[in-house]
């Protein structure tokens, strides 16, 4: 399983390798879309809630470009 930043950044990423509020929102739309391609981070409900959780940390400790 690649690690949730890795994968947001690698897949749903502006600037490849960055992890922006774009990029989140792009990998959350992605979760609802098509869950079955996010098995390996659990259920749905638990990869919403790591996605979250992700949004969280970016705001708190994100910078602006």
């Amino acid at each position: 399983m690649v690690p949730l930043g890795q994968r947001v950044a690698e897949r749903y990423a502006v600037l490849p390798g960055t992890i922006d509020a774009a990029s989140v929102g792009h990998a959350a739309a992605a979760l609802h879309r098509d869950p079955a391609s996010w098995d390996d981070w659990g259920t749905y409900e638990e990869t919403l809630q790591h996605i979250k959780q992700l949004w969280h940390v970016l705001v708190r400790f994100g910078r602006r470009r």
